[in-house]
């Protein structure tokens, strides 16, 4: 007889946080009135000192955001009550205004002082943006031997591509000036700033560090003038670092510009206190990406809070750095399976972000769909499969617009979002899907990581993991083993670099691998896999048991399948009732997310009882696991109607005892309604269970008299 038994596999969920830098302009000087918008769209400003041709410029710019978001509006067939929800629209264009007027100004001072440019500042005073381009690439090209001068003029031309809005135009501008005249910080800080936002991490961290070097040396010499400034070089550092995944470094920024701010907003809370959340943030992002979650949730917790105060003065500024500090402390709360608290913090996130992207998609659709993903993560680990559905589809749909714009900024993006639809896929058994979605991940991630090993490779090692899981369960194993192989090489060198982020990955990886050797009737191989991973999760549960009981658990369900095969049932059963202690505990706490590993647990123990002759409690464990399939089958057909039809079929095993021929033929032909059914979508999955079942049923026919 067979026994089919469930082993448990780690699909990995890429969760998204933001960790937002400083701005290098951190506040604007320049007052405008408050905009009027009338029926059209057409927008009415008065921003003092700026001529009428330039402000008719920066009106056609603003009624074209106006207009974007009124066809946001129709196609979302959003409530209309946010278009006429004037005073939050007028703030966002106000402050957008005085951005840009902010801008005009300095880039007028600076012209003032050269007769060379008076022409282009006349023209832009006329809003004739395009001809001072024009005219300061010619005064460019005659300058090349008055490098100063040279030096000013590529630095107003990435001024006038800025007022433009073309950032990756300004870029080339930028790295000239500085170029020509490396000892202006004013052109260093442009450059470095424009290059991270255009991915160029290698430019901004070589001029980012000989800043901090200035810095320092001047912060010695003034620290009231230049200590807010070295906070704000080392904290976007320290953002470079973490998204180069050079986390120690990271930390020793962030930690520096956070004393540094403290100690300013002590002094000044209305000048500074603004700046303290951000380093925060960040900090919180590093302590959750190095597995220190009660460090990560302090620092959060404060952040959140300073942004709270200041959206409660100021909803335009500082509403979105609210939802951002919500989105974080949600994925902390998911880490360490708090996921009521997760969702509420998501949701409310999730809120403030579809006003905010309502009223100015090309600004907040990224942030949008960063947390609907994370939304899609947390509804598919309490089991609402359509609504993680819905979520990731959407994400996906933002991100793959914003891709097909801007491939450098979102194609890791988009990856993600493949990754996490296919592990969906995965979970409703829609495997040709899920492949699709993985494939399509893996072949962006493989070149990213090309490109960048140090920031991509981890997101390579998740999705290889992941197609490794879905070649396993369609019986393609060598393929399989080849990409668990892979994942498991890249996560041994990460692990070995910075244990404390990547050691949860790699007893994952070891997880899957010693069950695919099990599958192959490797069981050396399988028991070494699983032994080094129930290690490393042993330890990190002791350290952290929120977040890492329930692999713990999961590893001890797989050995003890293992020592089952191998007859060693007195650890087998051992290494169960220590997995099902976990799992009855979690899922008194969270029924939704760990009721199915329970019943996947109790069904192993039940089989167990059954080889050992101990049928009482073989048939209690499997009713129990029965009950809890049966109800999740019913709000989830896709998803667990697979492991209903694998206890039946267990059941009916049981009952081929003497006298209880006719429940097992009815346990088995449920079983075999459910497999047939399945089989005729994934025939090389799920083939073999018909063709038993039929065999079984025939024999039980041929014994009943």
């Amino acid at each position: 007889m067979r026994f089919l038994l469930g082993c448990l596999l780690l699909l990995c969920v890429g969760a998204a946080q933001s960790a937002e830098p400083s701005r290098v302009d951190q506040r604007s000087t320049a007052a405008c009135s408050p905009p009027m918008v009338n029926n059209s769209g057409t927008v009415t400003i008065n921003c003092p000192g700026i001529s009428k041709e330039a402000l008719n410029f920066l009106q056609s710019r603003l009624a074209e955001q106006i207009s974007a978001i009124r066809r946001e509006m129709a196609e979302a067939k959003a409530d209309a009550r946010l278009l006429r929800n004037q005073n939050d629209l007028i703030d966002r264009l106000r402050a957008e205004a005085e951005g840009w007027a902010q801008r005009y100004h300095d880039l007028l001072a600076q012209l003032s002082t050269d007769d060379q440019t008076a022409q282009a500042r006349t023209l832009i005073e006329k809003g004739d943006l395009d001809g001072a381009a024009r005219i300061l690439g010619t005064l460019a090209e005659r300058q090349d031997a008055d490098i100063r001068r040279a030096a000013a003029t590529k630095y107003s031309q990435g001024q006038v591509e800025m007022l433009r809005f073309a950032i990756s135009k300004a870029l080339p501008h930028y790295r000239r000036a500085h170029q020509l005249d490396p000892t202006n910080t004013n052109y260093a800080e442009a450059y470095a700033a424009t290059a991270y936002r255009a991915r160029d991490y290698g430019a901004a961290e070589a001029v980012w560090t000989d800043l901090l070097a200035i810095y320092r040396d001047r912060a010695a010499r003034d620290p009231a003038a230049y200590r807010p400034v070295l906070a704000m070089t080392l904290n976007n550092l320290g953002v470079l670092y973490g998204d180069t995944n050079r986390l120690p470094q990271a930390e020793g920024a962030y930690e520096e510009a956070l004393a540094i701010r403290r100690e300013l907003a002590a002094r000044d809370p209305a000048a500074y206190r603004p700046d303290l959340p951000s380093t925060l943030n960040n900090l919180g992002v590093l302590y959750r990406d190095t597995n220190r979650l009660p460090q990560a949730e302090g620092a959060y917790e404060e952040a959140l809070a300073i942004y709270r105060e200041l959206a409660a003065r100021d909803p335009a500024a500082y509403r979105p750095s609210l939802a951002m500090a919500l989105n974080n402390l949600g994925v902390l709360y998911s880490d360490t399976n708090r996921l009521p608290q997760a969702e509420g913090a998501y949701e409310e996130a999730l809120a403030i972000r579809r006003e905010l992207a309502a009223r100015d998609p090309a600004a907040y659709r990224p942030n949008l769909a960063s947390t609907l993903n994370n939304l899609g993560i947390l509804y598919r680990d309490t089991n609402r499969l359509p609504q993680a559905e819905g979520a990731y589809e959407e994400a996906l749909a933002i991100y793959r617009e914003l891709a097909a714009r801007d491939p450098a900024a979102y194609r890791p993006s988009l990856a993600m979002a493949l990754n996490n639809l296919g592990v969906l896929y995965s979970d409703t058994n829609r495997l040709p899907q899920a492949e699709g979605a993985y494939e399509e991940a893996l072949a962006i991630r493989r070149e990213l990581a090309a490109r960048d090993p140090a920031a991509y490779r981890p997101d390579l090692a998740m999705t290889l993991n992941n197609l490794g899981i879905l070649y396993r369960d369609t019986n393609r194993l060598p393929q399989a083993e080849g990409a668990y192989e892979e994942a498991l090489a890249i996560r041994r060198e990460l692990a070995a670099r910075d244990p404390a982020a990547y050691r949860p990955d790699l007893a994952m990886t070891l997880n899957n691998l010693g069950i695919l050797y099990r599958d192959t009737n490797r069981l050396p191989q399988a028991e070494g896999a699983y032994e080094e991973a129930l290690a490393i999760r042993r330890e990190l549960a002791a350290r952290d048991p929120a977040a890492y009981r329930p692999d713990l658990a999961m590893t001890l369900n797989n050995l003890g399948i293992l020592y089952r095969d191998t007859n060693r049932l007195p650890q087998a059963e051992g290494a169960y009732e220590e997995a099902l202690a976990i799992y009855r505990e979690l899922a008194a706490r969270d029924s939704a997310a760990y009721r199915p590993d329970l019943a996947r647990t109790l069904n192993n123990l039940g089989n167990l009882y059954t080889v050992t002759s101990r049928r009482p409690q073989a048939e209690g464990a499997y009713r129990e696991a029965l009950a809890i399939c049966r109800e999740l089958a019913a709000r989830d057909p896709d998803a667990y109607r697979p492991d209903l039809a694998m206890i039946l079929n267990n059941i009916g095993i049981l009952y081929t005892a003497p006298n209880r021929l006719p429940q097992a033929e009815g346990a088995y032909k449920e079983a075999l309604a459910i497999f047939r059914e399945l089989a005729a979508q994934y025939p090389a999955v799920h083939q073999a269970r018909v063709d038993f079942l039929e065999a079984e049923l025939a024999r039980l026919r041929k014994a009943t008299p």
